[in-house]
């Protein structure tokens, strides 16, 4: 197994890599020690060159699971994807989704992720009711929201130590449809419009823009959605991507009664 970062620009050898078991007992003897999940950063924050990574994949197992309130203790090791299989069909959905659900707890954790609900959930860190934290000098603490070592660990990029499992509440799936707009805007004064409103009214809101110097083929459909460019002539063009991905991520299919859908909204740059 390659132990890299997603984006793959920075060069990186560990020292040693050890693949840790549940629960672990202590940590390995080494100065500087970085836990690596399913290496989905962009950028170097799992990487621990010349140094010992902590192979935590494997703890990955559920602790427990309230279908009636929500709530979902895991190891750390838990990626999005394995958690969004057990819960969406008993009605619930993680509170915040990153970019993408194959990433681990608690790497999203120690990097408080945000999704497309921002505006009206905050970080994930926010939903988070407990974790476990394995200290260097092999003390094992469970801390939770007021305590400085929790507040310190959220967003701590592992600085504060191995974080075991944790508590998160989930959010009820009132509807299995979604409520989704696309609209156009001409100047950066109407988009700042259209961002504060759709604060205020969406779940979700985002603006996705995409520079291309391609020929304009038409608005996303499930055919062309990846084949958009700018329309005949010489101006510059930006164009949404992956409208109907977002939809279709968040708009989960379960048989549930009742309840109002959640609402999306996409926002980019007129092409008239």
């Amino acid at each position: 197994m390659a132990y890299e970062s997603w984006g793959r620009s920075i060069a990186s050898t560990p020292s040693a890599v050890v693949p840790l078991p549940f629960p672990p007992s202590s940590l390995p003897d080494d100065d500087l020690l970085l836990p690596y999940g399913l290496g989905r950063s962009y950028g170097d924050v799992c990487l621990n060159n010349g140094h010992t990574l902590l192979d935590v994949s494997k703890m990955d197992h559920f602790r427990r699971f309230d279908a009636d309130s929500g709530v979902i203790e895991v190891e750390a090791g838990a990626s999005l994807d394995a958690i969004l299989r057990v819960v969406v069909p008993r009605g619930w959905f993680l509170p915040v989704t990153p970019g993408t659900k194959f990433v681990t707890v608690g790497g999203c954790i120690a990097n408080d992720v945000h999704g497309k609900n921002h505006h009206r959930a905050g970080t994930l860190g926010r939903h988070v009711r407990s974790l476990e934290l394995l200290r260097s000098d092999g003390r094992l603490i469970r801390c939770a929201p007021g305590d400085d070592l929790f507040r310190a660990t959220i967003g701590g990029l592992g600085l504060t130590g191995l974080i075991v499992s944790a508590e998160v509440s989930l959010r009820k799936i009132e509807s299995p449809m979604i409520v989704a707009e696309k609209i156009p805007f001409r100047t950066l004064a109407e988009f700042d419009d259209l961002s504060r409103s759709s604060d205020a009214t969406h779940d979700y809101s985002v603006a996705w823009f995409e520079y291309s110097t391609s020929k304009f083929t038409g608005w996303p459909t499930p055919s062309n959605q990846y084949d958009v460019g700018q329309p005949e002539g010489p101006q510059d063009e930006y164009t949404i991507l992956h409208q109907r991905e977002l939809v279709r991520d968040h708009a989960v299919v379960v048989p549930l009664d009742g309840g109002a859908p959640a609402r999306l909204r996409s926002v980019g740059r007129d092409r008239q």
